[in-house]
C-alpha cells in the first residue's frame, strides 16, 4: 500500500528509488480484497491511496520487471 513516502520532498534526498521488485500477480485480487480492512485509510480515486490507483501502480511496476503486477521496494540491504 502507498505510504507517505510517496510525499517526500525530492530536495532532500530521501525520495523512494525503489530497486528490488517482487511479483504478486497471484495476489493482486486478495490485496485488493484486504485493502477493504483500511477503509479509514483509503481515499477515492485518483487519490495514490484508492484501490483502483494502488492497482494502476502495482500493474506499472509489474511492466517494469516484465510482470503482470509488482510490489516495489528499497533494498538497502539483503540477508542470505
Amino acid at each position: 500500500m502507498n505510504s507517505s513516502s510517496e510525499w517526500s520532498s525530492t530536495s532532500i534526498g530521501d525520495h523512494f528509488s525503489p530497486n528490488y521488485f517482487v511479483d504478486i500477480s497471484q495476489y493482486q485480487e486478495e490485496k485488493q480484497q484486504l485493502l477493504h480492512h483500511y477503509q479509514s485509510e483509503m481515499k477515492h480515486f485518483p487519490h495514490s491511496r484508492s484501490t483502483e490507483a494502488i492497482r494502476y501502480l502495482n500493474n506499472t511496476r509489474g511492466s517494469h520487471v516484465g510482470t503482470e503486477s509488482a510490489e516495489a521496494f528499497m533494498l538497502i540491504r539483503k540477508l542470505a
